[in-house]
């Protein structure tokens, strides 16, 4: 794919059914991309790889837990992002939210290494109109995390309502922990005609 004004980037995504219950699942992504850097350190633009892999089961009950593995070279390396968490101090600190904004806006990972688990119910107590799942991604370096919990209830054939509750954890000087939103909730209908 390709968006305006930037490189194009190239994909491959990999599935490997290992048995009733298991799924293996490899997605890779290159291109030249403006990689990060630690505070005072020159962007530069070089072939940077994205990769997901991961494992997901499913229960006789059809509830799946997802594990994946997830590294971005053209994001924050551990030393990089160690050195970003000792100088926050007045306009080191500023450069590392507006760094932080670009990267959410760009919908890609400030640090370079995470891990993500998500479990899902659907139909929770074999009940079709009820459905549960969340989610979390850690940081395994500064152990912070982001974290989800979901719900969805069918009422009819043209109404739903959604319900999501999540939070950021971890210390001031985490990944997650130092985003100014430390919890949300959010309610929403669906009403299809």
């Amino acid at each position: 794919y390709a968006r305006k004004g930037r490189h194009p980037q190239w994909g491959l995504n990999s599935t490997a059914v290992l048995g009733n219950a298991w799924i293996a699942h490899l997605e890779w992504a290159t291109g030249r991309r403006e990689g990060l850097a630690g505070p005072g350190q020159a962007r530069v633009t070089a072939q940077h790889h994205r990769v997901a892999t991961g494992l997901s089961w499913t229960a006789a009950n059809g509830a799946v837990l997802a594990v994946e593995r997830h590294l971005a070279t053209d994001a924050l390396s551990r030393d990089d992002w160690d050195a970003w968490r000792l100088s926050l101090e007045g306009t080191t600190a500023r450069r590392l939210g507006q760094l932080r904004a670009e990267r959410s806006a760009l919908q890609a990972p400030l640090v370079g290494d995470a891990w993500f688990v998500r479990v899902a119910l659907n139909g929770l107590l074999r009940d079709p109109a009820i459905d549960l799942s969340g989610f979390v991604r850690l940081n395994p370096h500064d152990h912070s995390s982001l974290w989800q919990l979901d719900g969805s209830w069918h009422a009819s054939a043209h109404v739903s309502v959604h319900a999501s509750v999540g939070g950021f954890a971890g210390t001031e000087r985490s990944e997650f922990g130092a985003n100014p939103l430390q919890s949300f909730v959010a309610l929403r209908v669906e009403v299809a005609y």
